[in-house]
């Protein structure tokens, strides 16, 4: 009798099954969690950098010069192209989401430029569900958070972008030509870091309209990019004084004017 008690002493029964009901209490929050993660609904987010001059579009290779800058100098634009890099979307809730990145440039940089209508557009993948209700971005490129080797995607030396290992990545490459000097316009904006620093982080704001990702939609946000505003505010340039303009200490000037541009204009949801 005091054998079969042994076996059944209801102490070591109940201290038994009350840790087998405490491991299935915890592997059911782990699962739940698991499932709630694995279950986030996403979307994704498109961007459009519209480059313009004043009021109108910019058009590469015109015959003439259609544009005149704070100068009062009229000039055409060949060619213009500058990476974004390190996109992130905050959420009306006051959250953040950042923009994958690959450090071998296959993910998480853009090379806008105008001649490629395509790269004008850039999508966001994976982008929780919700209110976005701003962006934030880097104009430029971070050369010390790439990896060392070859490169691929928009960051690919056949882009014409790259300087060296030293200097890294042009930022931005505006071309073209002026009646106001007989020499081809050149501004090639680079430094990554001290002693000159261009790398531009900049943040539009969208609160009173939000990007609404949802999982079967995708916002557009229109983003305006005005070149004159690369000659003026804070700092007044004349093409006649200053034609060409390609190290990084003679372009800070024309990268702290165009933290004034990259303006939210509006979100189709």
């Amino acid at each position: 009798m005091s054998a079969i008690l042994a076996l059944f002493n209801p102490i070591t029964f109940f201290m038994k099954n009350k840790f087998q009901v405490f491991l299935c209490v915890i592997l059911s929050l782990v699962v739940c969690s698991c499932s709630e993660d694995g279950d986030k609904e996403t979307g994704s987010m498109a961007i459009e950098f519209d480059n313009v001059v004043g009021e109108e579009d910019l058009t590469l290779l015109t015959v003439d010069e259609p544009y005149t800058n704070a100068a009062s100098e009229s000039y055409a634009v060949t060619l213009l192209r500058y990476y974004i890099s390190q996109i992130r979307l905050h959420h009306s809730d006051g959250s953040v989401f950042e923009d994958a990145v690959n450090p071998d440039g296959s993910a998480g940089y853009y090379l806008i430029d105008e001649s490629d209508p395509e790269s004008l557009h850039v999508s966001i993948e994976n982008v929780p569900v919700g209110d976005y209700t701003g962006i934030s971005f880097t104009v430029g490129i971070d050369y010390d958070a790439l990896q060392d080797g070859t490169l691929t995607g928009a960051l690919s030396q056949d882009k014409g972008m790259f300087i060296d290992n030293n200097a890294g990545f042009f930022f931005l490459k505006m071309e073209g030509h002026s009646a106001s000097t007989d020499q081809a316009l050149r501004y090639h904006v680079s430094g990554y870091a001290a002693p000159t620093d261009n790398m531009l982080t900049k943040t539009v704001v969208m609160e009173a309209t939000p990007a609404m990702v949802r999982t079967d939609k995708t916002p557009k946000v229109h983003l305006i990019i005005d070149i004159n505003e690369f000659f003026t505010s804070p700092n007044d340039i004349s093409f006649a004084a200053s034609p060409s303009l390609v190290t990084a200490e003679e372009t800070a000037k024309i990268a702290e004017n165009y933290g004034n541009t990259f303006v939210f204009d509006h979100v189709h949801n």
